[in-house]
């Protein structure tokens, strides 16, 4: 059964909608302005995710420009490192500690630039540039609440979006969520990583293990499968 657009969110959609074209201030303001709390987007809470998935991801509202999304993150719950896709820019609502580390390409290496904690409350702006991956550390279960937004006429706004797998040294490009193990059916194409430091790869496979190991590999698809074995 198809759940109701949280009345507080369908401000948000008519909102964005209704503009022609928005600026990054603007989807700030229209953000904080709902006030939004847990019992606006009980209905979407989702700690209980499918186990391939490496995080709970609930699609709340979708169109060819605005995409608005809410993520549950339990323990060692973590993203892939991602970009956006097709979206302009976006921002994030965060209900409790999360992790969300930033990186760039620099002479075709991907490297971390910067490490933070989002605070309770706090917002951080996604633009087309930033690579991240977000992830719940912690032994306490959080929600965070995710807005995308782009004036181009697109299919999907954040979709085709780049996942960066340290392991397989592989780029997805792929649709959906930014999961560390992307189901094959969500992957359009593929392409060769970017270089990274031994540091960045060691974090990536620590954050691998942990997911494998908290679904007993009954989750992995093939491109995972050759670590488990090893």
């Amino acid at each position: 059964m198809k759940l109701q657009i949280p009345k507080k969110i369908n401000s948000l959609v008519q909102y964005l909608e209704s503009k022609q074209n928005i600026s990054v201030n603007e989807l700030l303001w229209s953000i904080k302005s709902l006030n939004i709390n847990l019992s606006d987007i009980g209905d979407y809470i989702n700690f209980n995710h499918d186990i391939h998935e490496s995080y709970g991801r609930s699609v709340i509202y979708e169109s060819n420009k605005v995409e608005i999304v809410l993520m549950s993150w339990n323990k060692e719950d973590y993203t892939s490192i991602h970009d956006h896709g097709y979206a302009q820019f976006g921002a994030v609502y965060s209900f409790g500690d999360i992790q969300n580390n930033y990186f760039k390409i620099e002479n075709n290496t991907l490297k971390k630039v910067n490490e933070t904690i989002l605070k309770k409350g706090e917002i951080t702006i996604i633009d087309n540039n930033s690579i991240h991956q977000m992830g719940n550390p912690y032994k306490k279960p959080t929600l965070s609440l995710h807005v995308y937004y782009t004036n181009k006429n697109v299919k999907s706004v954040t979709g085709e979006a780049r996942n960066f797998d340290l392991y397989s040294q592989t780029v997805y490009r792929a649709n959906g969520g930014a999961f560390l193990d992307i189901p094959k059916k969500d992957i359009v194409s593929t392409e060769n990583c970017p270089g990274f430091d031994n540091k960045m790869y060691d974090n990536y496979l620590k954050i691998l293990q942990q997911f494998l190991n908290k679904n007993s590999h009954k989750s992995i698809s093939g491109k995972l499968r050759s670590f488990v074995q090893n």
